[in-house]
């Protein structure tokens, strides 16, 4: 099932809502390599849960546009019912045993609740295997994904978020550059990509794409050339997209993105703008040349402010 496909079939209706943009922002990432929800082979349960997570954001957003434009819902994605769980460890495996003993032990009376009862929990210990280890934690998004997928199993309709309450982010309301820009969302954290990917699809003549570093060994131990290699394999890797504008984190691991702009800026053809993009203080990343703190999606002005640098430069430049 493509979601591109889906958007353009649904464009009228779209349209009418002022929100045909938006749903294309939307299927381009759901349809995209980035957002996949497969987090690898090899992945963890963590890892594989937070992969599904992302998507299931994006996934929720394309469900309360079409609502919002009066379009039938795509079908659940089996990745948001998968069950995710690492091999069961010795000490779930006891914990199991002794609950199935201690149910055996309840008086008639009290045994039907509180059978079903602790059998619902033990089937919690059996779906999270993790909850026995030192850090072993359940979302709500994990028990949503446990009832669906028990739902499903049982030719029931998965549970849906209430669609109909969404309302429409400030990027929508956002005037339309003079022309198509694009725009690079460069962080290390794929869970911030996502964050703020979010916070500005829809945005009118954006053209939104990311790219995540992955940093290397060797310059985390301080070794100041497999430092300087990066940033230069980094600052390529950046301008073989072609952005107009990169939104730029601050910690990357490996080194400072205010330490890359002037890098990038060096070995660059064209001139491409700066704007924060980082969940602490922007102070280093303005002091490199950055635009004000986009602050993973959630304040538009340092962007705006890059945007109508454009647009003024391109009505300079056709007089």
């Amino acid at each position: 099932m493509k979601y591109s496909e889906l958007s353009e079939s649904g464009r009228s209706d779209l349209e009418q809502v002022n929100l045909y943009k938006l749903a294309m922002d939307v299927a381009k990432i759901l349809d995209g390599p980035d957002f996949t929800g497969f987090a690898g082979e090899k992945a963890g349960d963590y890892e594989k849960r937070r992969a599904a997570d992302e998507r299931i954001k994006f996934f929720d957003l394309f469900c309360a546009v079409f609502t919002k434009a009066g379009l039938p819902l795509p079908p659940f994605e089996p990745i948001f019912v998968e069950e995710f769980q690492d091999e069961p460890s010795e000490k779930i495996r006891t914990v199991m045993e002794r609950l199935t003993t201690e149910i055996d032990k309840l008086a008639p009376k009290a045994r039907k609740l509180d059978e079903v009862l602790i059998a619902g929990i033990a089937g919690l210990f059996a779906s999270f295997p993790h909850l026995c280890s030192d850090y072993g934690s359940v979302s709500g998004a994990d028990l949503l994904r446990l009832v669906n997928r028990l739902l499903i199993l049982n030719d029931l309709k998965p549970i849906r978020p209430d669609y109909s309450d969404w309302k429409p982010g400030p990027a929508l309301a956002m005037s339309n550059t003079s022309q198509p820009v694009r725009v690079l969302i460069f962080d290390d954290d794929r869970t911030e990509i996502a964050r703020t990917l979010v916070g500005l699809v829809g945005w009118p003549g954006l053209d939104l794409v990311s790219l995540q570093y992955r940093p290397g060994v060797g310059s985390r131990r301080g070794d100041v050339d497999a430092k300087v290699a990066a940033m230069q394999k980094a600052a390529e890797s950046v301008i073989a997209l072609d952005p107009d504008v990169v939104l730029m984190d601050q910690g990357l691991v490996d080194f400072e993105g205010s330490q890359l702009i002037p890098v990038i800026r060096q070995i660059a053809t064209k001139e491409i703008i700066f704007v924060a993009n980082t969940g602490g203080e922007d102070v280093d990343l303005r002091r490199a040349g950055a635009y004000p703190n986009c602050g993973k999606g959630q304040k538009l002005d340092g962007l705006r402010g890059a945007l109508h640098s454009i647009r003024t430069a391109a009505q300079l430049s056709a007089l």
